[in-house]
């Protein structure tokens, strides 16, 4: 007896769409999102220990809190208060001291892994929706925001001791902003280990794939089933036979199908 029961293609729970991985890749993915945009708005990467007076108060990678301040070497003792932008006209005359070439690195560094960060989540979200190739081109960008991310936060975490910088450095602490940036590398680093398992099973599926029938083949074995299906019901309402001596002597239509 044949059998012409019609397989049901149903998809694996170890396939890339279907993968455990990147769900909590996703999920990881925005709280790191969400990490960086606070750690990049907010001013309280640098402040001050409480209840101690100093010309310094806080700062951001945006923003700059002042109390008294006075730049060296400034002969008319001009003093700053108040929190004010980076690139604002009442710190013209002090940019330079406020923001050096190595802060300047934190901000750009900073800037493009929140810009690829932002692109690379929606890129995921809509991957997960729709099949795109190239998985392995996002996991190089998520390395390389990965990267920025480290270099940032090494970058600060040794010059903000730095003497020529903020008046009583030790006096200062790396406050909660500091520690969202360190926060969102780590997470940046789990994220591209969970997209690198998911990118090796996705690799490991399509050379396994390639093994496999054509579609046309597959939609030619669809069809004879549906041949064989239309002669049972004939020969079940005829009454002239069985689905056996129906499959061992096919119709004239099987065997030019067959011969084709």
């Amino acid at each position: 007896m044949v059998n012409l029961t019609t397989k049901r293609k149903v998809r694996s729970p170890g396939t890339l769409f279907a993968n455990v991985r990147y769900k909590f890749g996703i999920y990881f993915s925005l709280i790191n999102y969400i990490l960086i945009v606070v750690s990049f708005v907010t001013p309280y990467w640098l402040q001050r220990w409480p209840r101690i007076h100093t010309p310094f108060l806080r700062l951001g990678l945006w923003e700059f809190c002042l109390d008294g301040y006075i730049a060296r070497l400034d002969s008319k003792m001009v003093s700053y208060f108040e929190c004010w932008w980076i690139f604002s006209p009442y710190f013209s005359k002090i940019f330079t001291n406020l923001v050096p070439w190595w802060f300047l690195l934190i901000q750009i560094f900073f800037s493009v892994a929140l810009f690829m960060q932002a692109v690379l989540h929606f890129v995921f979200i809509f991957y997960w929706c729709y099949p795109i190739e190239n998985i392995e081109r996002r996991l190089r960008f998520l390395r390389f925001a990965a990267v920025c991310h480290g270099i940032t936060f090494i970058i600060f975490g040794v010059e903000h001791k730095n003497p020529n910088w903020m008046p009583y450095p030790t006096l200062n602490w790396a406050s909660w902003s500091y520690g969202l940036a360190v926060l969102s590398t780590f997470l940046s680093l789990f994220v591209m280990l969970a997209f690198a398992f998911t990118w090796r099973e996705s690799k490991r599926t399509l050379e396994t794939a390639g093994y496999e029938f054509p579609m046309s083949a597959v939609m030619k074995k669809r069809e004879k089933q549906a041949i064989l299906e239309q002669q049972k019901r004939q020969v079940t309402a005829s009454g002239l036979g069985n689905l056996e001596t129906s499959v061992d002597q096919p119709s004239e239509h099987m065997q030019s199908f067959t011969n084709e």
